[in-house]
């Protein structure tokens, strides 16, 4: 593969930027290394391990809300430091895709009337893609957002065994 002007002076650009000193006598280099997916996917599963919204039935508060608001803000966040095109990247954009919708949803209806139906839908995306995260890095779930992926993978369970009962 061949690599235009424009590539090499992109990459030596990024490579520039992460350059943060230079000494002379014998020489010398100070370099920030690039953050790796692994270290941006253990960050991040340790900030979501938290999150009531993602480990309890939710009950509305304006707390829901804002503690949506933030994952999106973390997600945005941690998006800046990993290649845009990586799985990861993806799936973090997935994520963050199913918090705006969230946000969407609750604002066109603030009677709550569907509450339930968009807070389930938010939980599975959400946990479906750090379980997907969580396999593919190697890390261990706390208690509470493991014990509510187990919940939920026995709930998508039974629905499609009685989807198979009935077909």
């Amino acid at each position: 593969m061949k690599m235009s002007y424009s590539d090499v002076g992109t990459k030596l650009k990024y490579i520039f930027s992460k350059i943060t000193g230079f000494s002379i006598p014998l020489f010398g280099i100070s370099w920030n290394p690039p953050t790796s997916e692994i270290d941006v996917a253990n960050r991040l599963i340790t900030y979501l391990e938290d999150k009531r919204v993602l480990t309890r039935e939710a009950v509305w508060s304006q707390y829901v809300d804002l503690s949506v608001l933030n994952m999106r803000q973390t997600l945005t966040e941690e998006l800046q430091d990993i290649d845009r095109k990586s799985s990861l990247a993806k799936q973090l954009q997935t994520m963050r895709t199913a918090c705006r919708e969230f946000v969407d949803q609750r604002e066109k209806d603030p009677a709550l009337e569907h509450f339930e139906t968009q807070i389930m839908k938010f939980q599975q995306v959400l946990l479906f893609h750090i379980g997907q995260i969580c396999a593919k890095y190697g890390i261990d779930l706390e208690t509470p957002l493991a014990d509510q992926m187990a919940s939920r993978l026995e709930m998508a369970d039974k629905e499609q065994l009685e989807k198979l009962a009935k077909s």
